[in-house]
């Protein structure tokens, strides 16, 4: 790869600092790709991934693209338990807000892997001015996605418990009661040790998960959805998601590792996802 110019600073928000970092030259009138990552372990296992195609992405497109840490992880201030969806709407705007007076950009897509290609859907409805959306992997329902990841907090009971102490109904119920669910000093209302807030969870309740009907905005959208490679089940979602009504949504597949999953090894890069991400921007049609 060229030699890319990558600029890292902590940005004040008015209620902590939030961990940036640009990927190439902000240049006014360039537009900005700004990128969400996966929630919990997911985010450290593809970090390297998402890094390398944003080398990619500046190198072959001359736009930047700005990675930051969501309040509460990374390096940003904060514990896990502080993130929230509205907290990220409310730090995402201030960082477009900051960009937009610094450098005179104000053209902003927004790029998620897994849960923060939903992270992306839900701030393009809250945040207007989102030019399109580019989705790897997403993961739609996130009240399911959450469910599902605390098996691994019920498996660790075990354990440290000999026995399961707290089901995941008991664990989320308690956690909207009290705001934790805790046993004998350990914390269960967590998931790969990243602990789950009670805003976020009631957040989660209320608005987590994006129906087809959600898919129908205007903005220039890809649904790559990344499977397997072939000899593997596989099971495509674009019958399920091509209903929207969306006119300027593309789906699209490849056939790829599930680089988020810490089972397989550690990953660099993911050129069949590059170079499918990088043609659709290229043709990129706005209705």
């Amino acid at each position: 790869m060229k030699n890319t110019k990558v600029e890292s600073f902590f940005h004040s928000t008015g209620n902590g600092q939030i961990f940036c970092t640009i990927v190439g030259q902000m240049i006014e009138g360039k537009e900005c790709l700004i990128y969400l990552a996966p929630f919990f372990e997911e985010r450290m296992w593809t970090q390297r991934i998402a890094f390398n195609f944003a080398r990619s992405f500046f190198e072959n497109t001359g736009q930047p693209v700005l990675i930051f840490d969501y309040y509460g992880y990374g390096e940003s201030d904060g514990d896990s338990e502080d993130f929230s969806l509205n907290r990220c709407q409310h730090n995402l705007q201030n960082l477009l807000d900051f960009i937009q007076k610094k450098y005179n950009v104000s053209c902003f897509s927004l790029w998620g892997i897994r849960t923060g290609a939903f992270l992306a859907l839900y701030l393009h409805q809250q945040i207007p001015s989102i030019n399109s959306l580019l989705m790897w992997a997403p993961v739609l329902d996130l009240k399911k996605f959450i469910y599902q990841q605390l098996r691994s907090t019920i498996a660790s009971q075990g354990t440290i418990f000999k026995k399961i102490i707290a089901t995941r109904d008991v664990i989320l119920q308690e956690l909207i009661e009290s705001g934790k669910c805790e046993r004998d000093g350990y914390l269960l209302n967590h998931i790969d040790g990243y602990r789950i807030g009670k805003t976020f969870w009631q957040e989660i309740v209320e608005s987590g998960s994006i129906d087809n009907g959600s898919l129908t905005h205007d903005v220039p959208t890809l649904f790559l959805d990344i499977m397997p490679p072939k000899g593997r089940k596989a099971k495509s979602k674009e019958p399920e998601y091509q209903e929207g009504g969306n006119q300027n949504l593309v789906y699209d597949n490849v056939d790829a590792n599930s680089f988020w999953d810490y089972g397989l090894d550690y990953s660099q890069k993911a050129d069949i996802v590059y170079s499918a991400s990088l043609a659709w921007w290229h043709n990129r049609t706005f209705q």
